[in-house]
């Protein structure tokens, strides 16, 4: 809808309001995989090696996170996924740290690996990585388990699953794993909710798109540092420098119906967390990625209501899985959608 006349507060054909339905799925890029012959695997008392024709893939045995991503000669990954329930402190969230976070230790939780095994599946490795995530001197936590099937075009397949013990089962900021990209991979882009960030109970003002900007531009610069950049109703995003190799992110399937939300920040979460100002944060050599399977919402805490509990996320059982697939310079090269700058 929009104004079909000049007014004190605005010009004519000023938007007054929108809507949005589906009529059809918009796809994840289309990358062509040629046929790779099969993968081999090293193992060594610390690592395991994945080789392919165009790349490398290893991870640790001793923490179960991948140490090194290599695709046609760059590097996919700074450092591998991680579970995470926690983000930056947001100001709505206040009270929730004060009575429920703060003497749980839900912001300083740590993660023990306690198995790291691997299984040939036909043209594909299977790594199946067993860890523990709990905070210190509580008796709760949640056994989490990482399956990353690894294929010879180069995608790789990640199913998290928790099961948590001991009796906490509140409310939690997050539901998710984070991962850091080279800094050079600046570049965002995305089909889901945007132009702008928004998160699960305030996202009605910003359109599902296929939408385009820079990790730099997305942050926001709030006074007081805090989480910030999310986008929901993602079906995938893709993060590349400036000659257009770098990394997308998708469901494995049914995207559309099982979106994801994420972040991107130019700073780590630390970071973030331990800054008063603005001016305290200096940009690291890295990029941080936060893909949320699901996200506590913002409420209005900090001068009004808690979060609905429809926007709830908590410490229960999960599982959710994800694609990881490195990008060439020509991956991307079509056009999906009409593109909108944000």
């Amino acid at each position: 809808a929009y104004t079909m006349a000049a007014h004190v507060w605005c010009e004519p054909m000023f938007q007054l309001g929108a809507s949005q339905f589906a009529i059809a799925n918009h796809p994840a890029p289309a990358i062509v995989a040629p046929v790779r012959p099969e993968l081999t695997v090293e193992e060594t008392e610390q690592e395991i090696r994945i080789h392919s024709l165009n790349g490398e893939l290893t991870f640790s045995k001793v923490n179960g996170t991948v140490s090194k991503w290599k695709a046609s000669g760059r590097d996919v990954m700074a450092s591998g996924p991680q579970v995470g329930f926690w983000h930056p402190l947001v100001d709505n969230h206040a009270q929730e740290y004060d009575s429920l976070w703060k003497d749980n230790f839900i912001d300083v939780m740590q993660t023990s690996t306690r198995k790291v095994s691997w299984k040939q599946d036909g043209n594909a490795v299977v790594v199946t990585v067993s860890q523990r995530i709990a905070p210190p001197v509580r008796a709760f936590g949640m056994r989490v388990e990482l399956v990353y099937t690894v294929l010879p075009s180069g995608r790789v397949d990640l199913k998290v699953s928790g099961e948590p013990y001991g009796d906490y089962s509140d409310i939690i900021p997050r539901i998710g794993i984070s991962f850091e990209v080279p800094g050079c991979d600046r570049a965002v882009e995305w089909y889901g909710h945007g132009p702008g960030e928004n998160y699960p109970d305030s996202l009605r003002a910003n359109p599902v798109g296929h939408y385009r900007t820079t990790v730099d531009d997305m942050f926001t610069p709030y006074v007081m540092p805090q989480d910030c950049a999310n986008r929901e109703g993602t079906r995938w995003v893709a993060l590349r420098s400036s000659h257009g190799d770098g990394l997308v992110v998708t469901r494995p399937s049914d995207a559309a119906s099982n979106p994801f939300s994420f972040s991107a920040w130019p700073y780590s979460c630390e970071a973030i967390d331990n800054a008063k100002h603005v001016y305290d944060l200096v940009p690291g050599e890295t990029v941080t990625v936060n893909i949320n399977d699901q996200l506590l919402g913002l409420g209005s805490n900090s001068w009004g209501s808690e979060v609905l509990d429809s926007y709830r996320t908590r410490f229960e059982s999960f599982s959710f899985e994800v694609s990881l697939r490195p990008l060439t310079s020509a991956d991307l090269a079509q056009a999906l959608a009409p593109i909108k700058e944000a």
